[in-house]
């Protein structure tokens, strides 16, 4: 048993013969890791709060991460029409594409929760590397960027406060969490 288990098991040494990449009778140094999935990361929390609330975190960044994803296809598309158009054809192309977005995502955006909203706006924040307020300033005004920020600071949180990953380390590793696990492929790695 042990004889034609050896085809195909590879130890944990230095040095491993791969039959079929390596020339014959020649060893190569390689990452035993390849040849398998990683192993998923384990958290241990201190008590059932701690638990809980990182659960709750991922349920939030599952249930805004769609928006997420549709604000950043949306800001490239901007972008590459702002190169091409005038200004006058631009902001009718972002009225328009607010109209979209409107009619498709409001009901839904109106049933978040304060805690999903400020998720939401971090989440924007480290996709975008730029705050809610800039964008919102640069797509409709100062003055529409303004009432958000006193409306948002209203919910208790701040549209121009920037992203920072080594402040947001829970919303990291949860974002981590859900990559590994495959059920979030769309956001990317943060910037320090």
């Amino acid at each position: 048993m042990l004889i034609l288990g050896y085809a195909t098991i590879y130890a944990q040494g230095d040095t491993a013969a791969i039959p079929d990449k390596a020339p014959k009778g020649l060893f190569t140094k390689i990452d035993t890791m390849l040849f398998g999935p990683q192993l998923p990361t384990i958290n241990i929390f201190a008590n059932d709060l701690e638990q809980y609330k990182s659960d709750m975190l991922k349920m939030r960044v599952l249930r805004v991460a769609q928006y997420v994803e549709t604000g950043k296809q949306i800001m490239i598309q901007i972008e590459a029409n702002k190169q091409n158009e005038k200004k006058r054809a631009q902001k009718k192309y972002i009225k328009e594409e607010e109209q979209i977005l409107r009619d498709k995502f409001e009901d839904e955006l109106k049933n978040l929760s304060i805690n999903d909203g400020q998720v939401l706006v971090k989440l924007i924040n480290r996709e975008t590397g730029n705050n809610c307020y800039k964008l919102i300033s640069q797509m409709k005004g100062g003055i529409t960027a303004f009432f958000y920020q006193q409306v948002g600071k209203r919910y208790g949180y701040d549209l121009k406060q920037g992203y920072n990953p080594a402040d947001e380390k829970q919303l990291e590793l949860v974002i981590k969490q859900l990559q590994e696990q495959g059920q979030l492929l769309s956001l990317k790695p943060a910037r320090v």
